[in-house]
């Protein structure tokens, strides 16, 4: 009965990120996703699960490993401020914050200003603290808000991963796709919604 317990729990994660209808001065040219896993469990850990189902830690398959290159997104014209269901990624272990570079992160490249040459800018996964990183985690889908832009970023978007965030202000809101109620109509019909 494994349908029946983990159905409505996918086995990734959807980011999407979008500009604050205040933002003016930026537009989206690329994405990366730097240090995005490899592979994923289908079926989540019984000890991170809680009543509904929900997720309440990252599931991560033994040896599991990091992609070394970043992903890379192009957006079209129609995605210059809105970037939405495009980037999908398995669950990961939040790191500590002592060690940015082993946190799964995203790249915007995209146009400040006037300019023609595009910079680049890291969006981390924090806790409301904005210090800590999150797990990411199965089902949940990650709303990255830029709340304003003040600067140009790094002229790479490796440069970019490997520094600091600079210059541009985001929030990130997550919300849980897992609470869906079910229906069973015997052994044979399920639904969920």
């Amino acid at each position: 009965k494994i349908h029946r317990r983990f159905g409505s729990l996918r086995s990734l994660a959807r980011a999407d990120i979008l500009l604050n209808s205040s933002v003016t001065n930026f537009s989206f040219d690329k994405f990366y996703v730097f240090n995005s896993k490899l592979n994923g469990c289908i079926v989540p850990n019984e000890k991170n699960l809680v009543a509904g189902p929900s997720v309440i830690a990252s599931s991560i398959p033994t040896n599991s490993i990091s992609s070394s290159t970043p992903i890379e997104y192009s957006v079209a014209e129609t995605q210059r401020r809105t970037f939405e269901h495009e980037i999908y990624l398995y669950e990961s272990s939040a790191p500590s914050v002592n060690d940015p570079t082993s946190a799964t992160a995203i790249v915007v490249g995209g146009y400040y200003g006037s300019d023609t040459t595009p910079s680049y800018y890291r969006l981390d996964f924090l806790e409301k603290d904005n210090i800590s990183y999150k797990d990411i985690l199965r089902n949940y889908k990650y709303q990255i808000v830029v709340n304003s832009v003040s600067g140009r970023g790094y002229p790479t978007p490796e440069d970019a991963f490997k520094s600091l965030p600079i210059n541009m202000n985001i929030e990130v809101r997550a919300w849980d796709d897992g609470q869906a109620g079910s229906v069973d109509f015997g052994d044979q019909y399920y639904i969920s919604f």
